[in-house]
């Protein structure tokens, strides 16, 4: 995982600059990882596995000048056939420019074709998986309560998570706004220490590395086009 924010917000601001419509992207991710309850975490996260060993295998073809029509090997063993939303997942690796190929309107991940195309870019599958890695060293939880804030709640809990990882302390939250963030605060695992007139501070029990991850997912989930244009290859 990269080791500043910065170059995390630019490695996951380039997938998200990349794909034609990131909130339809966006909206299939949070449709795959809230598809699994958690008395189904292991599904959960074998899902995420063989998405990871897709866009592995995809990298290693345009590592070796392979991309077009090429097909991706789809981990049956790891995919849960009723549980896995396949529209979802087609939606979001179109959007990353793979082509899926489907007998009709069936929902059998078996039954679909994973196919490279040449609009396929290597460092935007490399932002995938760092997305994908981070996802799985969270909790189940925690998962669950990024994939169900909305656009608002999403940017200003993003905004919080990285100045607590700047900071490597306290997070201060403007009281006015509270309404949005108390409780999502609670749900990932950070107490209420302090209330000002003005303001609350909440303490976070995890470690730094992992509000990076919490923040990988959650811009990823949440983050918005920027206003440069990719210059990587």
């Amino acid at each position: 995982m990269p080791g500043d924010l910065d170059e995390i917000d630019r490695t996951i601001t380039d997938v998200i600059d990349h794909v034609d419509c990131p909130i339809t992207w966006q909206l299939a991710i949070k449709e795959i990882l809230g598809a699994f309850k958690p008395n189904n975490d292991a599904y959960l996260r074998n899902a995420l596995d063989a998405m990871y060993d897709m866009l592995n295998e995809a990298c290693g073809n345009i590592h070796n000048n392979q991309k077009k029509n090429l097909a991706i090997q789809i981990p049956e063993d790891k995919l849960h056939e009723k549980l896995f939303p396949v529209d979802a997942w087609e939606t979001a690796m179109t959007k990353l420019q793979f082509e899926v190929e489907r007998c009709g309107k069936d929902k059998d991940i078996t039954k679909c074709n994973l196919l490279m195309t040449q609009r396929i870019k290597y460092n935007i599958l490399q932002g995938f998986i760092l997305f994908i890695e981070a996802t799985l060293d969270l909790k189940h939880a925690h998962i669950q309560t990024i994939s169900l804030l909305n656009q608002e709640h999403g940017t200003a809990m993003k905004q919080l998570i990285k100045d607590g990882v700047q900071t490597q302390g306290p997070i201060t939250v403007d009281k006015k706004m509270i309404a949005i963030k108390s409780q999502h605060l609670k749900d990932l695992g950070f107490k209420r220490t302090k209330s000002t007139k003005h303001l609350y501070t909440y303490e976070g029990v995890a470690e730094p590395d992992y509000l990076h991850k919490l923040y990988v997912v959650l811009h990823g989930l949440h983050g918005q086009k920027s206003y440069y244009k990719s210059t990587m290859v």
